[in-house]
């Protein structure tokens, strides 16, 4: 674990965002190396987070969720492991913000909705307008 936090120490940000001018234009060819080492930034970050979670290291959770986060602000596990660790060091209310400014939380369900009662159905099929528990036959639809 020593050894993935001496390499978080070392982000700064997002990877290769601060480069010269008309530098480093092999980096967009073939193989994307910022995208891997962003990815390889917010796995790393999880891993400590996941580890410091589970250790009760809340401080060291929020660190670690702090620098994926930062590497990557659009990437969902980075985004939840900054929402845990805000809530594992009371801070609900940075928490929830973010859940809503990033629209990670689920959406809320609909109330179920109710079946036609039984005597609702009869005086339905008195006034001719049907069974509205039973789907609405097709007799157009069979040939004679």
């Amino acid at each position: 674990m020593d050894d993935l936090i001496a390499a978080l120490r070392l982000v700064s940000g997002e990877p290769f965002t601060e480069l010269r001018k008309d530098h480093w234009n092999w980096l967009l060819d073939g193989d994307r190396w910022d995208h891997i080492m962003t990815s390889a930034i917010v796995d790393v970050g999880h891993i400590v987070t996941a580890h410091a979670l589970a250790t009760g290291d809340k401080s060291l959770a929020l660190w670690a969720a702090q620098v994926a986060y930062a590497a990557a602000t659009y990437d969902e596990v980075a985004q939840l492991d900054m929402i845990q660790a805000e809530k594992a060091n009371g801070d609900d209310g940075a928490a929830d913000q973010h859940l809503n400014e990033k629209g990670l939380r689920p959406p809320r369900r609909r109330p179920a909705t109710r079946r036609p009662s039984a005597a609702h159905c009869r005086h339905r099929s008195r006034q001719g307008l049907g069974n509205p528990r039973r789907a609405p036959s097709a007799h157009w639809l069979r040939s004679p």
